[in-house]
Protein backbone atom coordinates (compact mmCIF):
# COMPACT_ATOMS: atom_id res chain seq x y z
CA UNK A 1 0.00 0.00 0.00
CA UNK A 2 1.22 3.49 -1.04
CA UNK A 3 1.78 5.34 2.21
CA UNK A 4 2.69 8.71 0.32
CA UNK A 5 4.97 9.55 2.73
CA UNK A 6 7.38 12.93 2.09
CA UNK A 7 10.40 11.78 0.46
CA UNK A 8 13.85 12.48 1.22
CA UNK A 9 17.28 12.13 -1.54
CA UNK A 10 19.35 9.28 -0.55
CA UNK A 11 22.09 10.08 1.92
CA UNK A 12 23.28 7.24 3.89
CA UNK A 13 25.11 8.59 7.05
CA UNK A 14 26.06 11.74 5.96
CA UNK A 15 28.24 10.48 2.65
CA UNK A 16 26.06 12.88 0.37
CA UNK A 17 26.28 15.86 2.91
CA UNK A 18 25.54 17.22 6.15
CA UNK A 19 22.14 16.31 7.46
CA UNK A 20 20.10 18.65 9.88
CA UNK A 21 19.93 16.96 12.86
CA UNK A 22 16.00 17.52 15.22
CA UNK A 23 15.09 15.57 18.57
CA UNK A 24 11.33 14.54 18.50
CA UNK A 25 8.31 13.94 20.61
CA UNK A 26 5.77 11.83 18.85
CA UNK A 27 2.41 10.41 20.75
CA UNK A 28 1.38 7.26 19.53
CA UNK A 29 -1.92 5.38 19.61
CA UNK A 30 -0.81 1.97 18.53
CA UNK A 31 2.40 0.13 18.25
CA UNK A 32 2.86 -3.83 16.52
CA UNK A 33 5.92 -6.04 17.14
CA UNK A 34 6.90 -8.40 14.10
CA UNK A 35 8.94 -11.32 13.84
CA UNK A 36 9.67 -14.22 10.99
CA UNK A 37 7.01 -12.03 9.21
CA UNK A 38 4.33 -12.20 11.01
CA UNK A 39 3.20 -9.70 14.05
CA UNK A 40 3.21 -11.45 17.26
CA UNK A 41 2.22 -8.76 19.65
CA UNK A 42 0.10 -5.94 18.78
CA UNK A 43 -1.46 -3.11 21.50
CA UNK A 44 -3.17 -0.43 21.53
CA UNK A 45 -1.59 2.58 23.84
CA UNK A 46 -1.64 6.15 24.37
CA UNK A 47 1.83 6.98 25.18
CA UNK A 48 5.19 8.38 23.92
CA UNK A 49 8.64 8.63 22.71
CA UNK A 50 10.68 11.05 23.80
CA UNK A 51 14.24 12.44 22.38
CA UNK A 52 17.08 14.84 23.28
CA UNK A 53 20.03 15.76 21.24
CA UNK A 54 23.08 15.84 22.58
CA UNK A 55 26.88 16.31 21.12
CA UNK A 56 24.55 15.03 18.30
CA UNK A 57 23.74 12.27 19.40
CA UNK A 58 19.94 11.18 19.54
CA UNK A 59 19.40 10.11 23.12
CA UNK A 60 15.49 8.17 23.12
CA UNK A 61 13.39 7.11 26.09
CA UNK A 62 10.13 5.23 25.07
CA UNK A 63 7.62 5.61 28.11
CA UNK A 64 5.41 2.21 27.87
CA UNK A 65 6.28 -0.42 30.12
CA UNK A 66 3.55 -2.90 27.72
CA UNK A 67 6.55 -3.22 25.29
CA UNK A 68 9.64 -3.68 27.77
CA UNK A 69 9.44 -7.61 26.52
CA UNK A 70 10.40 -6.56 23.01
CA UNK A 71 12.47 -3.80 23.58
CA UNK A 72 15.11 -1.65 25.55
CA UNK A 73 13.14 1.66 26.70
CA UNK A 74 16.38 4.37 26.86
CA UNK A 75 18.95 3.77 23.77
CA UNK A 76 21.37 6.72 21.43
CA UNK A 77 22.10 6.85 18.04
CA UNK A 78 24.92 8.79 16.91
CA UNK A 79 24.28 8.64 12.67
CA UNK A 80 21.53 10.01 10.64
CA UNK A 81 20.46 9.29 6.85
CA UNK A 82 17.77 10.02 4.75
CA UNK A 83 16.39 7.28 2.17
CA UNK A 84 13.93 7.55 0.03
CA UNK A 85 10.85 7.85 2.20
CA UNK A 86 12.31 8.19 5.34
CA UNK A 87 14.82 9.67 8.20
CA UNK A 88 16.97 6.97 9.73
CA UNK A 89 18.81 7.30 12.82
CA UNK A 90 21.64 4.21 13.70
CA UNK A 91 24.26 3.17 15.53
CA UNK A 92 26.47 1.55 12.74
CA UNK A 93 24.54 1.40 9.44
CA UNK A 94 27.36 0.63 7.50
CA UNK A 95 28.35 -2.36 9.80
CA UNK A 96 32.32 -1.32 10.93
CA UNK A 97 31.76 -3.49 14.14
CA UNK A 98 29.53 -6.00 16.15
CA UNK A 99 28.56 -3.83 18.46
CA UNK A 100 24.95 -5.53 18.58
CA UNK A 101 22.66 -5.42 22.27
CA UNK A 102 19.94 -7.77 22.68
CA UNK A 103 16.50 -6.04 22.35
CA UNK A 104 18.31 -2.47 21.71
CA UNK A 105 17.56 -0.79 18.54
CA UNK A 106 20.39 -0.75 15.84
CA UNK A 107 18.61 1.42 12.96
CA UNK A 108 15.28 3.89 13.56
CA UNK A 109 13.14 5.10 10.77
CA UNK A 110 10.81 8.01 11.28
CA UNK A 111 8.68 8.55 8.70
CA UNK A 112 6.47 11.84 7.82
CA UNK A 113 3.62 13.10 5.55
CA UNK A 114 3.78 16.69 5.15
CA UNK A 115 5.87 17.29 7.27
CA UNK A 116 4.58 15.97 10.58
CA UNK A 117 5.91 12.74 12.02
CA UNK A 118 3.51 9.54 10.86
CA UNK A 119 5.23 6.54 11.65
CA UNK A 120 8.30 5.26 13.94
CA UNK A 121 10.29 2.33 13.84
CA UNK A 122 12.94 0.70 15.54
CA UNK A 123 15.04 -2.43 13.95
CA UNK A 124 16.31 -4.89 16.14
CA UNK A 125 19.10 -7.18 15.42
CA UNK A 126 19.51 -9.25 18.83
CA UNK A 127 16.72 -11.30 18.51
CA UNK A 128 15.83 -10.04 14.78
CA UNK A 129 12.40 -7.62 15.49
CA UNK A 130 10.66 -4.81 13.90
CA UNK A 131 8.57 -2.61 15.70
CA UNK A 132 6.24 -0.01 14.54
CA UNK A 133 4.73 2.71 16.60
CA UNK A 134 1.20 4.75 14.67
CA UNK A 135 -0.09 7.72 15.18
CA UNK A 136 -3.75 8.20 14.88
CA UNK A 137 -4.20 9.44 11.24
CA UNK A 138 -8.03 9.11 11.63
CA UNK A 139 -9.15 12.42 12.24
CA UNK A 140 -8.15 13.91 9.34
CA UNK A 141 -6.81 13.67 6.26
CA UNK A 142 -10.25 13.52 5.26
CA UNK A 143 -11.50 17.09 5.16
CA UNK A 144 -9.14 16.99 2.11
CA UNK A 145 -10.72 18.57 -0.99
CA UNK A 146 -11.36 15.71 -3.89
CA UNK A 147 -8.29 17.55 -6.05
CA UNK A 148 -5.49 16.24 -3.45
CA UNK A 149 -6.68 12.29 -4.04
CA UNK A 150 -6.89 13.33 -7.86
CA UNK A 151 -3.37 15.08 -7.29
CA UNK A 152 -1.72 12.01 -5.69
CA UNK A 153 -3.15 9.30 -8.52
CA UNK A 154 -1.76 11.90 -11.00
CA UNK A 155 1.68 11.79 -9.24
CA UNK A 156 1.27 7.92 -8.81
CA UNK A 157 0.84 7.15 -12.13
CA UNK A 158 3.45 9.91 -13.27
CA UNK A 159 6.10 8.75 -11.34
CA UNK A 160 5.16 5.07 -13.23
CA UNK A 161 5.48 6.53 -16.58
CA UNK A 162 1.83 6.33 -17.17
CA UNK A 163 1.86 9.96 -18.82
CA UNK A 164 -0.88 9.73 -20.90
CA UNK A 165 -3.40 8.55 -18.33
CA UNK A 166 -2.23 11.28 -15.97
CA UNK A 167 -3.17 14.11 -18.23
CA UNK A 168 -6.83 14.01 -18.05
CA UNK A 169 -6.49 13.86 -14.61
CA UNK A 170 -4.27 16.89 -14.16
CA UNK A 171 -7.01 18.76 -16.74
CA UNK A 172 -9.51 17.74 -14.31
CA UNK A 173 -7.76 19.22 -11.16
CA UNK A 174 -7.24 22.30 -13.48
CA UNK A 175 -10.62 23.11 -14.00
CA UNK A 176 -11.67 22.77 -10.28
CA UNK A 177 -9.64 24.63 -9.04
CA UNK A 178 -10.65 27.56 -11.56
CA UNK A 179 -13.99 26.75 -11.27
CA UNK A 180 -13.87 26.81 -7.25
CA UNK A 181 -10.14 28.52 -5.93
CA UNK A 182 -12.17 28.76 -2.10
CA UNK A 183 -11.64 24.88 -2.01
CA UNK A 184 -7.60 25.89 -1.70
CA UNK A 185 -8.05 26.91 2.00
CA UNK A 186 -8.95 23.22 3.00
CA UNK A 187 -6.03 21.92 1.35
CA UNK A 188 -3.08 20.04 3.75
CA UNK A 189 -1.19 17.95 1.50
CA UNK A 190 0.47 21.16 0.04
CA UNK A 191 3.37 18.96 -1.37
CA UNK A 192 0.92 16.67 -3.99
CA UNK A 193 -0.92 19.88 -5.17
CA UNK A 194 2.34 22.02 -5.72
CA UNK A 195 4.27 18.84 -7.43
CA UNK A 196 0.51 18.50 -9.42
CA UNK A 197 1.05 21.78 -11.28
CA UNK A 198 4.48 21.31 -11.14
CA UNK A 199 3.91 18.15 -13.87
CA UNK A 200 0.82 20.57 -15.46
CA UNK A 201 3.72 22.87 -16.48
CA UNK A 202 6.09 19.89 -17.67
CA UNK A 203 3.44 18.34 -20.56
CA UNK A 204 2.29 21.91 -21.31
CA UNK A 205 -1.04 21.17 -21.19
CA UNK A 206 -1.65 24.44 -22.65
CA UNK A 207 -0.28 27.63 -24.48
CA UNK A 208 -1.88 30.36 -23.05
CA UNK A 209 0.70 32.55 -21.05
CA UNK A 210 -2.31 33.68 -18.56
CA UNK A 211 -3.46 29.47 -17.76
CA UNK A 212 1.23 28.88 -17.69
CA UNK A 213 0.89 32.10 -15.11
CA UNK A 214 -1.74 30.44 -12.69
CA UNK A 215 -0.13 27.03 -12.76
CA UNK A 216 3.58 28.35 -12.32
CA UNK A 217 2.10 30.54 -9.51
CA UNK A 218 0.22 27.89 -8.03
CA UNK A 219 3.22 25.02 -8.25
CA UNK A 220 5.14 27.70 -6.26
CA UNK A 221 3.06 28.48 -3.88
CA UNK A 222 2.23 25.34 -2.66
CA UNK A 223 5.71 23.54 -2.94
CA UNK A 224 6.86 26.66 -1.02
CA UNK A 225 4.31 26.10 1.54
CA UNK A 226 5.35 22.26 2.17
CA UNK A 227 8.69 23.61 2.77
CA UNK A 228 7.47 26.22 5.20
CA UNK A 229 5.65 23.12 7.34
CA UNK A 230 9.25 21.13 6.09
CA UNK A 231 12.21 22.48 6.10
CA UNK A 232 14.26 19.50 6.09
CA UNK A 233 13.00 17.53 2.45
CA UNK A 234 15.43 19.19 -0.22
CA UNK A 235 13.21 17.46 -2.43
CA UNK A 236 10.54 20.45 -1.98
CA UNK A 237 13.40 22.89 -3.02
CA UNK A 238 14.22 20.47 -5.58
CA UNK A 239 10.81 20.61 -7.00
CA UNK A 240 10.45 24.56 -6.72
CA UNK A 241 14.05 25.28 -8.35
CA UNK A 242 12.28 23.32 -11.51
CA UNK A 243 9.35 25.30 -10.91
CA UNK A 244 11.34 28.72 -11.47
CA UNK A 245 13.03 26.63 -14.40
CA UNK A 246 10.70 25.65 -16.69
CA UNK A 247 8.01 27.88 -15.54
CA UNK A 248 10.15 31.02 -15.77
CA UNK A 249 8.60 32.97 -18.50
CA UNK A 250 5.15 32.71 -17.22
CA UNK A 251 5.86 33.04 -13.59
CA UNK A 252 7.75 36.28 -14.41
CA UNK A 253 4.34 38.44 -14.89
CA UNK A 254 3.50 37.30 -11.23
CA UNK A 255 7.04 38.42 -9.85
CA UNK A 256 6.12 41.49 -11.83
CA UNK A 257 3.07 42.49 -9.79
CA UNK A 258 4.47 41.02 -6.51
CA UNK A 259 7.53 43.09 -6.40
CA UNK A 260 5.81 46.35 -8.37
CA UNK A 261 7.67 46.22 -10.81
CA UNK A 262 4.98 47.20 -13.43
CA UNK A 263 4.22 50.52 -11.26
CA UNK A 264 5.61 52.20 -14.64
CA UNK A 265 2.40 51.09 -16.90
CA UNK A 266 2.79 50.48 -20.25
CA UNK A 267 5.98 52.55 -20.88
CA UNK A 268 7.73 50.68 -18.19
CA UNK A 269 6.62 47.64 -19.74
CA UNK A 270 7.65 48.49 -23.22
CA UNK A 271 11.40 49.50 -22.49
CA UNK A 272 11.57 46.28 -21.26
CA UNK A 273 12.84 47.07 -17.47
CA UNK A 274 10.33 45.00 -15.43
CA UNK A 275 10.87 41.94 -17.55
CA UNK A 276 14.26 42.09 -16.67
CA UNK A 277 14.34 43.06 -13.42
CA UNK A 278 11.78 40.13 -13.04
CA UNK A 279 14.54 38.25 -14.91
CA UNK A 280 16.81 38.82 -12.50
CA UNK A 281 14.92 38.20 -9.66
CA UNK A 282 13.71 34.90 -10.33
CA UNK A 283 17.34 33.81 -10.80
CA UNK A 284 18.38 35.33 -7.49
CA UNK A 285 15.54 33.23 -6.10
CA UNK A 286 17.37 30.00 -8.03
CA UNK A 287 20.83 31.17 -6.29
CA UNK A 288 19.33 31.52 -2.86
CA UNK A 289 17.85 27.80 -3.34
CA UNK A 290 20.93 26.45 -4.70
CA UNK A 291 23.21 27.88 -2.21
CA UNK A 292 21.18 26.80 0.76
CA UNK A 293 20.56 23.60 -0.22
CA UNK A 294 24.26 21.99 -1.36
CA UNK A 295 23.17 18.71 -1.62
CA UNK A 296 21.24 19.53 -4.33
CA UNK A 297 24.43 20.71 -6.68
CA UNK A 298 26.02 18.31 -5.39
CA UNK A 299 24.60 14.96 -6.32
CA UNK A 300 22.38 15.87 -9.43
CA UNK A 301 24.05 17.25 -12.51
CA UNK A 302 21.84 19.71 -13.80
CA UNK A 303 21.89 21.71 -10.45
CA UNK A 304 25.60 21.56 -10.57
CA UNK A 305 25.62 23.19 -14.21
CA UNK A 306 22.92 25.68 -13.30
CA UNK A 307 25.20 26.72 -10.09
CA UNK A 308 28.06 26.84 -12.60
CA UNK A 309 26.29 29.25 -15.10
CA UNK A 310 24.96 31.79 -11.75
CA UNK A 311 28.69 31.35 -10.37
CA UNK A 312 29.91 32.72 -14.09
CA UNK A 313 27.00 36.07 -13.84
CA UNK A 314 28.37 36.90 -9.76
CA UNK A 315 31.54 36.57 -11.56
CA UNK A 316 30.68 39.36 -13.82
CA UNK A 317 28.73 41.50 -11.92
CA UNK A 318 25.28 40.20 -13.48
CA UNK A 319 23.64 41.34 -10.56
CA UNK A 320 24.98 44.90 -9.77
CA UNK A 321 24.60 46.87 -7.25
CA UNK A 322 24.94 43.30 -5.52
CA UNK A 323 28.34 42.28 -6.02
CA UNK A 324 28.95 39.28 -3.13
CA UNK A 325 27.26 35.92 -3.32
CA UNK A 326 25.98 36.75 0.08
CA UNK A 327 24.51 39.45 -1.36
CA UNK A 328 22.73 38.03 -4.07
CA UNK A 329 21.35 35.56 -1.31
CA UNK A 330 19.70 37.39 1.29
CA UNK A 331 18.26 39.22 -1.96
CA UNK A 332 16.96 36.33 -3.21
CA UNK A 333 15.39 34.73 0.34
CA UNK A 334 13.81 38.28 0.32
CA UNK A 335 11.82 37.91 -2.86
CA UNK A 336 10.92 34.43 -1.83
CA UNK A 337 9.43 35.83 0.95
CA UNK A 338 7.60 38.64 -0.61
CA UNK A 339 6.30 36.55 -3.21
CA UNK A 340 5.22 33.82 -1.00
CA UNK A 341 2.93 36.29 0.95
CA UNK A 342 1.76 37.59 -2.52
CA UNK A 343 0.58 34.80 -3.84
CA UNK A 344 -0.98 33.65 -0.32
CA UNK A 345 -2.61 36.75 0.14
CA UNK A 346 -4.60 36.76 -3.49
CA UNK A 347 -4.67 32.58 -4.08
CA UNK A 348 -5.64 31.55 -0.45
CA UNK A 349 -7.04 34.32 1.15
CA UNK A 350 -8.70 36.15 -1.58
CA UNK A 351 -9.86 32.79 -3.40
CA UNK A 352 -8.12 34.91 -6.45
CA UNK A 353 -6.65 32.35 -9.43
CA UNK A 354 -7.19 35.10 -12.23
CA UNK A 355 -3.40 35.68 -12.99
Amino acid sequence: MNENFDRFPVNIAETAGKIERNPFLFHYERFEVWQGGKCIFSENSNSKIITQLEQNSLYINIEDNSISNYINNSFCFGEISTNNDRVMWSKDILNTSDDIEYNTPDVSSLFYKNGELSKVTFTIHNPNTLIEFYRDEAVSESSEPDIIAKSQKAISMYENENISDARPILVDIYRSVKQNPAQLKDVKDFESLGKTFMLMLDQRLSEDIDTLQMMSSLAYLFISKANKKNKKNPNLIQDRLIVLRIGHDSLKYTVMSALSLNEGGLMALSLGNSDLKARDSIYKMEIADLELNPILYKSIVFFKERKIEFDKKIRNQFFMPEKTKENIIESGVEIHNELFDYLENMVILNADVDF
